[in-house]
This record gives structure tokens, C-alpha cells and sequence, in this order.
């Protein structure tokens, strides 16, 4: 059953509306089989209608769903190996340091202005000369932590990754990325445009991501 929820719509349904054809003439035939033993309507009926769905279906599952199921969660697995490298590990724990725990401890308007400082580092090209090489660094780690989820939800998006294994690994994760950055970035009124040039993909809700993460967060809560 699994399976079958991860096969793409379109194929999922062609396979239903043969089928479904299979048994409407199935049926009809039946209705206007009659005097005949089930042995010959087996034989001059249903044999020829099902040998060449079988021939169609047994390949379709063997080289194409199998396949398919196999290839979302190594590509899920793949994520979760990249997201703990070494360098990974260290951009995250960096942005975190400077972006949450730093941050926090100024007073609001210092917080704000840090948060503004980051995205006119992502929406002006200009911006990036005015910057110090250290901070350019942290903005930098922060940048690659948040296409990281901006990737997993695409992959989400388009099919790509098995959701079971991803929200396994990405959920606790991105629970705290969403609250403490993307949501803190968000509510800044820096960026209007809607022009993809200057509004980063990660300024809009990760839809998938969201939609895999709600379950685990609506838990929290009701613990709360």
C-alpha cells in the first residue's frame, strides 16, 4: 500500500481506468455469456483479457514502482548524510551560534538589526562589499543551511524522497530552524519584491516541508 501511495498520479491513474475497463467488460461479457459452463468463460473470456494486463502490470511494478520507491529513499538517505558533514556541521553550527543563541542575548533592536543585515545581504548586491569578512563568513554558513531546506522541500515536492525517511531525520531540525530563523526572517519588513531576484526561496513557506513537520508539532503542543 505503501508503494502504491508513491506511484505518480498520472501512471496511478491510467492503471485504474484499465482496470476498471478490464472489469466493465468482464462484466458485460458474463451477463451475456449465459449457458455457458465457467470453464469455457474463463478460458474465452477472462484469460484473454487478463494475460495481457498481467504482462502489463508484473513489469510496471518490478522496473518502475520498486525502482521508484528504491531511489526516494536513498535519495532521502543521502540528504541526511550531507546534512551531518563536516562542513555542513560546521555552517550550521555556526549560523546557529550567531543567528539564535548570539542574537538573543542582544537587546530586540540589535536583534532586528541583525536579521535586516542578512537579507540586504541576499537581495542587494551591493551589500556584500560593506560587509566584514567575519560576518560575511556567518552569513555565508546561515545562506547554506537555509537552501538546504529549501532543497529537501523540492525534493518533497517533486516526488523525490521517501517522506517516511525524511521527516525521520529532518523534522526535529527544521521544527527549530523554522521557529528561530525562517520565522524571525519572515516577519522583517525588508523584503516587498516579488521578483525571484530579490526574495530568496526560503522567504516563503516550505510547503512540503510544513505539511510533513505539522504532525510533530501539533504533538508538541498538545503536550505542552
Amino acid at each position: 500500500m505503501k508503494r502504491i501511495r508513491q506511484v505518480p498520479g498520472p501512471l496511478l491513474t491510467v492503471v485504474v481506468v484499465i482496470l476498471m475497463g478490464a472489469a466493465s467488460v468482464v462484466t458485460w461479457a458474463a451477463r451475456e455469456s449465459t449457458g455457458k459452463s465457467s470453464y469455457e468463460f474463463a478460458k474465452d473470456i477472462v484469460l484473454p483479457l487478463v494475460s495481457p494486463l498481467v504482462s502489463i502490470l508484473i513489469p510496471t511494478v518490478l522496473f518502475y514502482v520498486i525502482p521508484l520507491s528504491q531511489n526516494r529513499q536513498k535519495a532521502a538517505i543521502e540528504l541526511f548524510t550531507s546534512y551531518f558533514d563536516k562542513e555542513m556541521k560546521e555552517a550550521r553550527v555556526d549560523a546557529w551560534d550567531y543567528y539564535v543563541t548570539e542574537r538573543l542575548a542582544l537587546p530586540v533592536a540589535q536583534q532586528d538589526l541583525r536579521l535586516d543585515s542578512y537579507l540586504r545581504f541576499v537581495t542587494d548586491p551591493t551589500y556584500d562589499q560593506q560587509v566584514p569578512k567575519d560576518q560575511h563568513t556567518k552569513m555565508q554558513s546561515l545562506g547554506q543551511v537555509l537552501n538546504y531546506f529549501v532543497i529537501v522541500n523540492a525534493g518533497l515536492e517533486a516526488g523525490l524522497l521517501d517522506k517516511t525517511l525524511t521527516r525521520a531525520f529532518v523534522v526535529h531540525y527544521y521544527l527549530w530552524w523554522r521557529e528561530e530563523v525562517f520565522v524571525k526572517l519572515r516577519s522583517r519588513p525588508v523584503i516587498q519584491s516579488r521578483n525571484p531576484r530579490f526574495r530568496p526561496l526560503w522567504f516563503d513557506d516550505l510547503v512540503e516541508l510544513d505539511k510533513i513537520a505539522e504532525p510533530v508539532a501539533a504533538a508538541g503542543r498538545s503536550r505542552m
